[in-house]
């Protein structure tokens, strides 16, 4: 088992970037983006959050001890 830590660590960072997304895109809803909020920066953001979730597939699969899906166990 590995430590809760890598766990907990990867599933923040994706709660925060999701945050983050949220709120560009509520801000481009009421017409009040940050400099540099256009739907491409939101855009990108999302395609970010992507890499953020395999690791935190990949921590919570080593930590529960099961296949990554091609027959070996994600350390």
């Amino acid at each position: 088992m590995i430590a809760p830590d890598r766990v907990l660590g990867a599933a923040s960072a994706v709660d925060h970037a999701l945050s983050g997304v949220y709120g560009q895109v509520k801000r481009l809803e009421r017409g009040d983006p940050e400099e540099g909020g256009t739907m491409a920066d939101v855009s990108a953001a999302q395609q970010e959050i992507w890499a953020l979730l395999r690791e935190m597939r990949a921590a919570m699969r080593a930590d529960l001890g099961v296949s990554d899906g091609t027959g070996s166990v994600s350390a």
